[in-house]
Formats: C-alpha cells, structure tokens, sequence
C-alpha cells in the first residue's frame, strides 16, 4: 500500500468507511485496466475455483486478500493500544502452503472461546469505540494465529479459501461461520454490558445523592 493511500484511509477516521473506500478503490481499478466493475468483482470471487492448480494466479490472489487486510490493519493501528501482546507466537511459523483442516478447526475453536469469555468482553468495553474494539479484536485474532503456530498473514489468507477449500465440509463451515458471528458479537456484547454498568453507575450516584438530601433535611 503507497504512502498516500495509507493516509486517505487514516483520514476518513472510521475503520468501516475506510473498508468501503478501499473497496471503491478496487472497484475503479478494475475500470481503469479495462474491466468492468461488477463484472470484474464476480469474476474475482470464481479465482479459487477456475485456478485452483494455478499457483502463480493463487499466490498474487492471496497477496491480493492479504493486502487488504493489512492495509486497514496498518492505517488504523494506532487505534490499537500498545504494549505486550496478549498472546505470545509459537516458536514456529507456517507462511506458505496450504492450512490443515486440523489447524483451522483449531483455531476457530480457540477464537470463538478467546471473544466469548469474560476478560476479552472486558477489555473491548474498555476500549470506549466500536472501531477501537473492533481493531482490537482483529489484532488478537491475528495473535492468536501466530500462538498456535501459524504466520498472522499467510492464515488470514488461508481462511479466505475456507470457502473454496472446504466447500462440502460442513464441519468447517459450521466452525467459520461460528467464529464470524463470534466477531460481531463480542463487540456488540462488550458495548452493551459497559453501557449497562455505566447506567448502573449513575443510578447509584443518582441514589446516593438523594440519600444525602435526604440526611441533611433532616
């Protein structure tokens, strides 16, 4: 990503816009080579299975999905508090091939607990945003791959084939599509329970305050 699309996306201040704006931008570089938009996207979504043995095609396709995710993830890193990482890597990496089925199912076990249990529901309500929660999440997710032994990047390709790789598992699937509404839901569930012990917060001062009228007038 150049200097200057990596500050047009920091601008926009919202890490939901700057996703559509990076969208927009693919859509018009597919004209701009000659491809009409939504004829060019529909044809993107079949690569993984008109190319499947085609490794350059995949190679530059999984770049391709791989740099639209870091680019978000580096436009609006800052919005992610800095320090130790939550979860340290494995002392081995997987960065090429293909992700077993074992690890993916492994991985989507880990994360649907890791979003779903109490210390992570807390620190995305502490985080004070959706977008802040949001990056927050996406960064542990990312941790979490390298934590069970596989390179954040070259997995969060892998789990863009999911799709293609996996099309008549059901297990898989039912595990993806788990993990997915676990990313949505922890954020949505984080910010509601914060919202809820702040208005318990002010009840209770609210309370309190009356209690103290109430003393002095009598």
């Amino acid at each position: 990503m150049s200097d200057e699309s990596h500050g047009l996306l920091q601008a926009v201040g919202d890490k939901q816009k700057a996703g559509a704006l990076s969208v927009q931008w693919q859509r018009q570089m597919l004209e701009h080579l000659g491809i009409e938009m939504d004829f060019g996207c529909g044809q993107l979504s079949h690569v993984p299975h008109r190319f499947a043995a085609d490794a350059e095609v995949m190679n530059a396709f999984q770049a391709f999905q791989q740099t639209c995710q870091s680019s978000l993830m580096a436009a609006y890193a800052d919005d992610v508090p800095t320090g130790v990482r939550r979860f340290a890597p494995a002392e081995s990496l997987q960065k090429n091939g293909k992700l077993s089925r074992e690890k993916l199912l492994e991985f989507t076990t880990a994360a649907v607990e890791m979003l779903a249990d109490d210390e992570t529901l807390a620190m995305l309500g502490e985080a004070g945003s959706s977008q802040v929660a949001g990056a927050l999440s996406v960064q542990w997710q990312r941790e979490l791959l390298e934590h069970l032994g596989i390179e954040m990047d070259f997995g969060c390709g892998q789990l863009g084939l999911v799709g293609h790789r996996f099309a008549n598992d059901s297990k898989v699937l039912a595990a993806m599509h788990a993990f997915q509404t676990s990313c949505q839901a922890a954020i949505q569930r984080a910010l509601m329970m914060r919202a809820k012990a702040e208005a318990r917060a002010e009840v209770a001062v609210e309370g309190a305050a009356r209690g103290v009228d109430a003393l002095e007038l009598a």
